[in-house]
């Protein structure tokens, strides 16, 4: 989800707006192919994707779409433009994917409590001032934890669920300030 983009897009005319979310989606949409993720929508200021392999998959993926912007937005200031930032949440469970609507006009979605709570997740990358939020269940389905970096923020009671939900960050994908403060209070 791009950060503050109703804010963004008030300062652009309607074909500004639409360059701008068709140059982000088209940096966004081959990151996630290449990590063996497939993009089920475009919903304008945000895009959903599934990784049906493994959890490192999507967590590689939101880690290289954090590296991307920063690139992104070396170009972006170099036009006097301003930068852009992306929240990042992940949930694993399971989904169903098809075709929904009316007789007149049909869409994919992809439909399930999974979808629900990775959004709720995503949600609160805004909270915590954080890209990249993962819960819980994703983060024990990750084989080898030594490849990323993560923190513990806590459990959360996400909107719409009696359960609460542990989260962790990666903040593989920060700027290397970022991380070196974040590894620096770890050790504390």
């Amino acid at each position: 989800d791009i950060r503050d983009y109703t804010s963004l897009a008030e300062t652009m005319t309607p074909e500004e707006t639409y360059r701008f979310v068709n140059a982000f989606d088209g940096r966004m949409g081959p990151v996630i192919t290449n990590h063996h993720g497939f993009v089920n929508q475009y919903l304008g200021d945000a895009i959903m994707a599934i990784f049906p392999n493994k959890v490192e998959d999507a967590l590689q993926a939101a880690v290289e779409m954090q590296q991307v912007i920063q690139k992104y937005n070396v170009h972006r200031l170099s036009k006097g433009r301003k930068p852009v930032a992306a929240g990042i949440g992940m949930h694993t469970g399971s989904l169903v994917m098809g075709i929904i609507g009316d007789q007149k006009r049909m869409d994919a979605a992809t439909i399930a409590d999974t979808v629900n709570t990775a959004s709720r997740i995503e949600s609160l990358t805004k909270y915590y001032h954080c890209k990249i939020l993962l819960s819980s269940v994703t983060y024990d389905q990750i084989e080898q934890k030594d490849q990323f970096q993560f923190r513990y923020l806590g459990k959360v009671q996400v909107k719409g669920k009696e359960k609460s939900v542990g989260i962790y960050e990666c903040f593989d994908g920060d700027t290397d300030e970022s991380k070196t403060l974040k590894i620096s209070y770890a050790q504390k």
